[in-house]
């Protein structure tokens, strides 16, 4: 069975492509967790009735004040029973078939499976197709994301995520140690992610504060640690980080960004790691634009 974990919270108000999902949830073999962040007093009322909608044996309900998406992940991968787990986003839209096409096929020793998957930008109607451009560990580094990737369960006991409101995702992942575990990269479509909406936690200015906390905490973990090609992981993901506040940040996350720079590029264990994650990303976008 898949577990598929879903924060929602109470002031969502487009749930469109949750609902869709809901109603064409047919597989026995997926347990969908819902898990609502009660930001508000009451519950949210859509949320309530595209439930009441859906089939009720494959739909677990979970609600609290959580205050982050991560710890609301937490709570529903406490109560998951499928022997795979994946973390979805309320706004978008997985490929339910492909991926349990791909749970059904892979071999018994892989630990991760990784899906190819699409942007959609909402406000233009865009879509972005991004198969086959990321095939390698380092490149999980430089585009993280956790919805397109399908997790054992095992893998995961000691896991939780943080509470940080932006960037708790790379954090997990960093934490999870991917350069050492079996991973399948799969060239179906596993989701397909909607950028341009307005709610989301990517687009409040605010919020991009804890991608600084986030980094400090890789870095450190990346100070801690022997393995190579962990360092390498933890230091693509930290260098993205900061162009991302670089971009995006206002003037005093622009200061605290290229502060953090600087400290990790004199970090004599760090120094050659974090040249090769520029030149890494930087080839990357160089192939992206080509094609």
């Amino acid at each position: 069975m898949l577990s598929a974990i879903v924060p929602i919270k109470s002031s969502t108000e487009d749930l469109a492509y949750f609902e869709d999902l809901i109603l064409n949830l047919s597989d026995n073999a997926v347990e969908l967790i819902v898990v609502e962040d009660l930001e508000c007093a009451n519950r949210n009322q859509s949320l309530k009735r595209i439930l009441l909608n859906g089939p009720v044996n494959q739909i677990r309900y979970l609600s609290g004040h959580f205050g982050s998406p991560g710890i609301a992940r937490n709570a529903g991968l406490k109560i998951a029973k499928g022997d795979w787990i994946t973390f979805w986003d309320c706004d978008d839209q997985p490929r339910v078939t492909q991926i349990l096409n791909a749970i059904k096929n892979t071999a018994n020793n892989t630990e991760i499976l990784i899906g190819q998957f699409l942007v959609k930008n909402q406000e233009s109607g865009e879509v972005n197709q991004e198969i086959g451009k990321y095939l390698a560990i380092d490149d999980i580094a430089i585009n993280p994301g956790l919805w397109r990737m399908v997790f054992r369960k095992k893998i995961l006991s000691r896991l939780q995520f943080s509470e940080f409101r932006m960037g708790e995702d790379q954090l997990f992942i960093s934490h999870l140690d991917i350069s050492n575990k079996i991973v399948q990269f799969v060239p179906a479509i596993f989701y397909e992610y909607t950028i341009g909406l307005k709610h989301q936690l990517t687009r409040q200015p605010l919020n991009l504060k804890f991608l600084l906390e986030v980094s400090n905490a890789i870095y450190e973990k990346a100070k801690s640690v022997t393995d190579l090609s962990t360092i390498n992981f933890d230091c693509i993901l930290i260098t993205r980080q900061q162009i991302t506040l670089l971009k995006r940040g206002n003037f005093f996350l622009k200061i605290k960004a290229i502060k953090f720079l600087i400290k990790f590029a004199f970090n004599f264990k760090l120094i050659i790691p974090f040249f090769k994650s520029i030149l890494k990303i930087i080839s990357r976008a160089q192939r992206c634009r080509m094609k």
